[in-house]
């Protein structure tokens, strides 16, 4: 992964998590939240679903945020 990592905030747009990637080399941002702690990763595929409107696959172990209930 390159260093620094590249940050995107957890209200950021994906046209601004796109438009970063676009235009630097990374393929992975750390997701952070408003206290600045990591909480998530974001790659370019979950960018290009995003602007596709093609949900993201988590796997079915994989812990994650249900944004309709609030659970994880």
């Amino acid at each position: 992964m390159t260093s620094p990592a590249g940050i995107v905030r957890k209200d950021a747009r994906i046209s601004d998590a796109a438009r970063l990637m676009g235009e630097s080399e990374y393929r992975h941002l750390v997701v952070v939240d408003d206290s600045g702690r990591a909480i998530g990763m974001l790659s370019a595929l979950d960018v290009v679903r995003a602007l596709v409107g093609v949900p993201t696959r988590h796997p079915d172990a994989f812990p994650h945020l249900d944004p309709r209930t609030g659970l994880t």
